[in-house]
């Protein structure tokens, strides 16, 4: 299976994003938080959405890609939220120790409430963090800081 990555991307059919899907089986694609499947020849688009803090109203979604021998299996997962989401506690004068913790800890493959638990940090912050840190490889401390706004 030949599979591309595309990130930070509006406009998915333009010519240089055709150009690119040749010879895939599997296109994943973000930026737009809306989650989507779409077939175009023999190629999946796939957007899986945003998992992260809820925008735009839309509803949170992730993807599970999972492959066998025969090709792969997408499942839409949707995560629950309550109408009016509550903006987690932060302690600002140690807000960059608290992600490089969470960051720590999730690549030890603790959970977020396990770490919440552990530091005594706040969970809706902890939750916030990792699942920013798993959804954006490679994102720094720094860029997660960037990417909350703060």
């Amino acid at each position: 299976m030949k599979t591309g990555i595309l990130s930070d991307t509006h406009d998915l059919l333009r010519p240089e994003m055709i150009t690119a899907l040749q010879g895939c089986d599997l296109m994943i694609y973000g930026h737009s938080h809306q989650y989507a499947e779409t077939w175009t020849d023999h190629t999946l688009l796939l957007n899986p959405g945003s998992c992260g803090p809820r925008r735009f109203h839309q509803p949170i979604t992730l993807a599970v890609l999972e492959t066998d021998g025969q090709g792969f299996h997408i499942r839409r997962i949707d995560i629950p939220h309550t109408a009016k989401e509550t903006a987690p506690k932060i302690d600002p004068a140690n807000v960059k120790a608290q992600i490089e913790l969470v960051i720590r800890e999730t690549e030890k493959g603790r959970g977020p409430k396990e770490i919440a638990r552990r530091s005594g940090m706040d969970p809706a912050l902890t939750e916030q963090i990792a699942r920013l840190y798993v959804t954006h490889p490679g994102v720094t401390a720094d860029g997660i800081m960037t990417k909350m706004g703060l």
